[in-house]
């Protein structure tokens, strides 16, 4: 049997072995076999069948995992091996989906939340799949020294900071600006928008060490409105723009700094809408009926772009990634009046 070595290995049939992230690169020039790459907890296992018995002699060549020929394989599989990510907001909705896509993708995430029991269960779960990890600090993003706890913690354990996504936040109860107070508006400010602020000048010169990337969610509304929902809308507007501003100032660092604006995404937030509407079932129709795909997003369809923006959108900066369904596009009636 031929076993000619190229580059950096060569396979015999029903050869299995675990490949570092960093070798995940194969050529598929030779007919006869087939790889089949899968994810594990230290790497990928490439497992080689051969579609006729292999004979003596040199009628087979190796298979030989390079760099040039792994693109588009490395495309449908997104890989942040190793990299360590802060998620705030993690525990549910949005934040959730980014947790299980990075972990998926083989990242170290610390994530945050006020809710020790949801945390703790996420962790324990995603930990259980791999081939990433995760770690639950509870962490109340109003009060800045418990976000600088959250960086210092991460950075003690894992030595860095590669990504930092700011999805922590709260859309109150839609009403017009009579019913709010300067009050209500100041704590949503305070929330939404000053606990970004504060993340990320407090992780920035970790992130300027790894030339990393900052995600901030933002939302569709901050830029098309939303009615009964001015403080709100002043938050996400005021994030989308915040985040072009520190692209400008990061570029030199280079630091990539970017915006994710959903529209409607199925998440308990909006379970606990339709809950309280007088009929439940228009209020779920309304909803998935606001977008020209017909459903809402799903959480981990953020959690995926958000990986992308992280792993692969390496020219991309100051961008605001709308993920909507179309949900703002096209003419409607939207007479205000009688």
């Amino acid at each position: 049997m031929c076993q000619e070595i190229v580059g950096s290995f060569s396979f015999t049939p029903g050869f299995n072995r675990v490949v570092d992230a960093s070798l995940l690169y194969f050529s598929n020039r030779f007919s006869g076999f087939s790889v089949t790459p899968k994810t594990v907890k230290n790497g990928w296992l490439l497992s080689v069948s051969f579609d006729h018995p292999v004979e003596t002699g040199c009628e087979w060549e190796a298979i030989t995992i390079r760099p040039s020929f792994f693109l588009a394989h490395r495309n449908l599989h997104m890989s942040y091996q190793d990299k360590v990510v802060i998620i705030t907001g993690g525990s549910h909705g949005i934040g959730e989906g980014c947790v299980r896509a990075f972990v998926a993708a083989g990242a170290k995430v610390v994530f945050c939340a006020r809710n020790d029991r949801d945390g703790e269960r996420l962790a324990a779960e995603v930990n259980a799949s791999g081939p990433g990890e995760a770690q639950f600090i509870r962490c109340d993003v109003s009060k800045v020294e418990e976000i600088q706890s959250l960086i210092d913690e991460t950075v003690e354990r894992f030595g860095r900071i590669d990504c930092l996504i700011n999805n922590a936040g709260w859309h109150p109860p839609n009403k017009p600006i009579d019913e709010f107070s300067i009050d209500d508006f100041r704590g949503l400010l305070d929330l939404n928008l000053v606990s970004i602020f504060a993340a990320c000048k407090l992780a920035l010169p970790h992130l300027r060490r790894t030339q990393g990337n900052i995600i901030n969610l933002s939302s569709l509304v901050g830029t098309i409105g939303q009615l009964h929902a001015t403080t709100y809308v002043a938050t996400k507007g005021a994030i989308t723009a915040f985040t072009k501003a520190l692209a400008i100032d990061e570029a030199e660092h280079r630091v990539r700094v970017n915006s994710v604006s959903p529209g409607n995404i199925y998440t308990p937030l909006w379970q606990e809408a339709i809950d309280a509407a007088p009929d439940p079932d228009e209020c779920r129709a309304e909803g998935e009926g606001a977008q020209l795909l017909g459903r809402m997003g799903k959480i981990e369809e953020v959690g995926k772009l958000c990986l992308f923006i992280a792993s692969e959108a390496t020219f991309t900066t100051g961008v605001d990634h709308v993920i909507s369904g179309g949900a703002e596009l096209g003419y409607g009636r939207k007479s205000r009046r009688d």
